[in-house]
């Protein structure tokens, strides 16, 4: 949080501040910028869908009429991060237990929730959309365009590393 205030120049060259009232604001900058709610999942470098079918996650492409519910998913705030379930078969997005810092791990889906491996941080992304870091293992779920893992690393700005973690909930 933080205050404006306004200033005028005098004509000696100081500064004074301005008789009108202060405005208070609050930012979100690193926060979590969701409400709870349904959303769709969108990868920003391959364009498709966060899907899950009864047994895997993974990506899919294809039109909201033939993917139907099976690329919506419920974000609900907990545990000061996010929760995310399918809205089909009311099972969360996770990570594997266990320590898994130097290679691409996949992602799976458990029926019973809101564990520890399945509280994510939704944080907005410097390339328009957002990143999913895992509240248990801080790596970063991303696509290959098939196949849904997550990374120990973010990769640069504007790259297609980035972009592979760059996720548009919409």
């Amino acid at each position: 949080t933080y205050t404006v205030r306004a200033y005028g120049q005098n004509s000696n060259g100081t500064f004074k501040e301005l008789a009108c009232s202060p405005k208070t604001y609050t930012v979100a900058g690193y926060g979590q910028p969701l409400s709870d709610g349904e959303y769709y999942i969108n990868n920003k470098e391959h364009g498709k869908y966060l899907h899950n079918t009864s047994s895997t996650i993974n990506v899919a492409s294809g039109t909201l009429n033939n993917l139907g519910s099976t690329i919506k998913w419920t974000l609900q705030k907990y545990n000061d991060g996010y929760v995310i379930m399918d809205t089909n078969s009311s099972k969360y997005l996770c990570v594997p237990s266990g320590n898994y810092e130097t290679q691409n791990t996949s992602s799976r889906a458990v029926s019973s929730g809101k564990s520890v491996e399945c509280i994510w941080d939704i944080v907005l992304s410097d390339t328009t959309g957002c990143v999913l870091r895992s509240r248990y293992n801080g790596r970063y779920l991303f696509s290959d365009g098939n196949t849904i893992y997550t990374s120990p690393e973010i990769g640069a700005a504007n790259t297609s590393n980035r972009y592979t973690k760059t996720w548009r909930i919409v």
